[in-house]
């Protein structure tokens, strides 16, 4: 049997809710300081592809000081609008072997379940850079 997921999320009457943590809420919605549909689904893929790659990263010990994600892409115009194309642009700063990082990330998009659940209706893309 797979791992158990559960989300707790509510809304009022109109496009304004919240998903609730044990550490707080986040805003779900179009005002400035909520996360529409598609920042949430961009964060939950960047999340899943960051801590794939850590866990690599920590079995290969590699250091590194920080990593930066700039996600870019466009939906089909076709309903229901799923996206066509997504490329994620990473930026790792202080990396001690950046071959090695370079295969960590391919293990990453190899193993990460939510790049491999996007990459059903998405091309999608990564290119990494080292500052």
């Amino acid at each position: 049997m797979g791992q158990h997921v559960e989300a707790d999320v509510r809304f009022s009457d109109v496009f304004d809710g919240e998903l609730m943590l044990k550490e707080g809420s986040i805003g779900i919605g179009m005002k400035p300081d909520q996360a529409g549909p598609y920042k949430l689904l961009l964060a939950a893929l960047t999340g899943c592809f960051h801590s794939t790659f850590l866990d690599v990263a920590v079995k290969k010990r590699l250091t590194f000081k920080s990593v930066s994600y700039r996600l870019e892409g466009e939906k089909r115009d076709e309903v229901p609008q799923t996206l066509s194309v997504l490329h994620i642009t990473i930026k790792v700063e202080g990396a001690d072997n950046q071959t090695q990082i370079h295969r960590c990330f391919e293990l990453a998009e190899k193993y990460c379940s939510i790049y491999t659940t996007l990459s059903k209706v998405a091309q999608l893309s990564y290119e990494v850079s080292f500052i």
